[in-house]
């Protein structure tokens, strides 16, 4: 049988069991040493893990940024009368429930998995929970709401997909500072990136846009503007071309 080349575009590593991760981290390191594997990641901050952690040559990984995919149109900013925060992967739901806590002034709707959901938790009053929503209403409920906040809790890629979505769709989003993240955001926007798990910090920055439309406006057209710019799927397919003809070898 002929050898193939394998690109393994964006790969992620999750955190896993403590026998899974052992049997994946050997599986991998053995991959690796082949000369015809090469995998694309989205942070300077992953690349130089996975180096470190498979013996990947420094030659056989790259950074490639994910782009936007949205399922409605882009949007400009409106003026509805929620927060939202939705999603699946690695979403901080106890930092969304203590700023509901902290914001009773401010409605809140959520979107979850049900199995990923603490049924334990009581659920503040102005904080609304729906379950396991077809993509068509997620979406709505992002279009209509005037902020998006996506606390996660974990610095493994995720909540990219939402998030674009949601800044192309007209929203400013306040999301917890990783090293994915912050590839989205242009300086003037770097506020609205937070550490992991601060519910104070993240109550006073929505507080401070929920109440100030001019300033929210700004940040949201300036996202959008930025995500247009620099991470449309045709500049995604041009890095990949790019990589093909001249950072892979022989290809």
């Amino acid at each position: 049988m002929k050898d193939l080349k394998v690109i393994a575009l964006n790969m992620i590593a999750r955190k896993k069991g403590i026998i899974i991760e052992t049997i994946r981290d050997y599986i991998y390191k053995l991959a690796f040493k082949k000369t015809d594997i090469f995998i694309t990641v989205n942070s300077k901050e992953m690349r130089e893990k996975y180096i470190n952690k498979y013996d990947i040559h420094q030659d056989k990984i790259a950074i490639l940024q994910d782009p936007y995919s949205i399922p409605t149109s882009i949007l400009k900013p409106n003026y509805s009368d929620y927060v939202f925060s939705g999603g699946e992967a690695a979403r901080d739901w106890d930092t969304v429930i203590k700023v509901a806590q902290k914001c009773p002034d401010i409605p809140f709707v959520v979107i979850a998995r049900r199995k990923y959901w603490d049924h334990s938790k009581e659920i503040p009053v102005n904080l609304k929970v729906y379950f396991d929503t077809s993509e068509e209403e997620f979406y709505g409920k992002v279009a209509n709401s005037r902020l998006v906040i996506l606390p996660l809790n974990s610095d493994v890629t995720a909540g990219l997909i939402v998030l674009k979505a949601s800044i192309l769709m007209g929203k400013a989003v306040i999301t917890t500072e990783t090293p994915a993240t912050i590839n989205y955001y242009p300086p003037e926007c770097r506020s609205l990136l937070l550490p992991m798990g601060d519910a104070e910090r993240l109550s006073s920055v929505l507080q401070q846009l929920w109440h100030n439309d001019e300033e929210r406006l700004i940040k949201a057209n300036l996202l959008q503007e930025y995500i247009r710019q620099h991470f449309s799927p045709a500049s995604f397919a041009s890095r990949v071309a790019d990589l093909l003809t001249k950072q892979i070898p022989k290809f």
